[in-house]
Parts: C-alpha cells; structure tokens; sequence
C-alpha cells in the first residue's frame, strides 16, 4: 500500500516555507504537521516535482517565487529552508512585508549580510534554526568550571541526495551547514561563546578551528572545533570540568543497524523533536515581538574563521 501522510491541521500562524529539499522532507514537514503553533499555507519550490511533494504532503498552495507568494497570500511567518546563496534574499523579501522570519543556517554568509537582515527586521522576529540546543542529549549540566572542550563533527553530503548535497560538500559546505552546529553547541551545551577563533586550518579534508583560553567564552578555557566530510553523520562532544578528571563524551552516529533499532523501538526522531521545540521557541518569538542574536554571534564565528583561512591574524 502507498504510504500515507498527515496533512497539516487548522490552527496556528499562517506559514510560508521557502524551499522543498530533502531537510524539510526528513525533518521539518513532521515537525510542522505536528506543530500547534504553525499551519503550512504556501510551500514556494523551483522544482516542479518538489513542488508537486509539498503541495500534498502540507496541503497547501504552492507557487514559483517568493515574490508570486507574497503577492498572493498572506503569511505570518516565513521558513527560509534554501542553498545559502538565496537565505540572505529571501529572508529581506519576507521582512520587507513584516513577516516574521525562521531561516535555516548559516541564514547569511557575511557580517555585512547580518547587519542588513537585522535593520531589515528592525526588532521584529528573526531567527536562526539552531536545533542542537533542543536535542535531548545534550541537555545536561555541567559541575564546575569548565577547563577544555572539543566538538567534533562528520557529515556524508551524498546521504541528501542531489537537491542538497551541494550544500555541504567543500570547504563553503562545511562552514555553512556544520559551523553552526559547532557555534550551537559550544554555546547552549558548553556556555561559550565561541566567535573569536584564534586559529584555522583546512587541509582539504578537515576543517580545524582553535579558541584560546578565555577567549571568546565566558569561562576560561580551552577550546576545538573539527568538522569533516565523511561515510556516516557523527558527533562526538567532550568537555573536561574541574570536577573531575574524566572527560564526558556524546556520541550520535545513525548506522544502518542504531536507524533499525529506533524503528523497532518507535522512538521519535530526535531532530523532528529538536525542531518542533524550535518552532515553538520560534512562537514565542512572534508572541513578544522579539529577536535573538544567533544570527549576528554566528556570522561572525564563520566570517573570523574565513579570515584565518585567508591569512588574517
């Protein structure tokens, strides 16, 4: 039998999401279908058979640009989930008509793109989508200071297929899709606030970023970040605290068998629930008529990392 799926409900802010790919098919279309906070009104794809996908699995309205749909419907709220190169474009089109605005990472690809969302938005709603901080598993506590901390991360750009693979492959594909993972967790699991890099090295495989002790963190302490291309998707998160002498360590790593096993367990997707509790952060953002400074904090850490790269100091 055909597999069957859930359209959106009534209920919730009017939402337009802005791009169709393989992360909104696997991630944030079960998260918004469950949401109570949002319903899906208009999908905007260039695809034609992406666009076709949308339109059934929400149930909603779908059109060619982003320009054809807010000439058409009216929208409470934009989801930004595009190539990087069209986050900065879409996301001033959406603010441009007072529409609030969730956009994937990295959402901007320089400071001077940042800065210009952000006047855009004028204090309105804008948000970066980092859903690390809502995972369960990194909600932990750390006892005492922290002392040293490595976030290391590897993706398989292949497993997304070809509407998205490019997003992630190469040096730019790391520094778009995985630095802000690293930025998200250094700071809502660690409490640093990792923006001032002190060095940077590429070698054509890894991505390797330094952080001085004290520097760019509210702790004094030494930090690393390592992002890679690889055959799997992995995590692995270590921090030494003066507590104690042994280093705690998170792992995610989504084999064959560890996909088998949730199956059988019929335990929820962990990224579908980091989303939707960031939809219903995203919420509360629209409620009190407030911005966060993700975007500004982040572009940051990637625009210093470019420019170690490039030979700054």
């Amino acid at each position: 039998m055909p597999k069957r799926h859930r359209v959106a409900k009534a209920g919730g802010r009017a939402l337009l999401v802005c791009g169709a790919g393989r992360v909104v098919e696997k991630y944030y279309a079960e998260a918004l279908l469950r949401s109570p906070d949002f319903r899906v009104e208009g999908v905007v794809e260039t695809s034609g058979e992406r666009r076709r996908w949308a339109g059934e699995r929400f149930g909603a309205r779908t059109y060619d640009s982003v320009a054809e749909a807010l000439a058409r419907g009216s929208f409470a709220a934009g989801l930004v989930v595009t190539p990087p190169q069209a986050q900065h474009e879409i996301s001033l089109a959406l603010l441009a008509k007072g529409v609030a605005v969730l956009t994937e990472k990295p959402g901007a690809r320089t400071e001077a793109e940042a800065e210009q969302l952000l006047a855009a938005a004028n204090g309105a709603p804008l948000r970066l989508g980092l859903a690390r901080r809502y995972w369960r598993r990194y909600d932990v506590q750390l006892q005492g200071g922290l002392e040293s901390w490595s976030i290391e991360i590897e993706t398989d750009p292949e497993a997304w297929g070809h509407l998205d693979a490019s997003q992630s492959r190469g040096l730019d594909g790391l520094i778009d899709d995985l630095l802000p993972h690293a930025y998200d967790i250094a700071g809502q699991v660690l409490g640093c606030e990792a923006e001032n890099p002190a060095e940077a090295s590429w070698d054509g495989e890894t991505l390797r970023i330094g952080f001085r002790e004290g520097e760019g963190s509210g702790q004094r302490s030494r930090g690393a970040i390592s992002i890679s291309h690889g055959k799997q998707y992995r995590e692995r998160v270590i921090w030494t605290t003066a507590a104690g002498s042994r280093p705690v360590m998170i792992t995610s790593e989504k084999s064959v068998m560890s996909r088998l096993v949730d199956r059988l367990a019929r335990r929820e997707d962990e990224q579908v629930e980091a989303i939707g509790r960031l939809l219903a952060s995203f919420a509360k953002d629209i409620e009190a008529g407030e911005t966060n400074d993700d975007l500004r904090r982040c572009t940051k850490l990637i625009a210093r990392t470019r420019e170690l790269l490039a030979g700054g100091k």
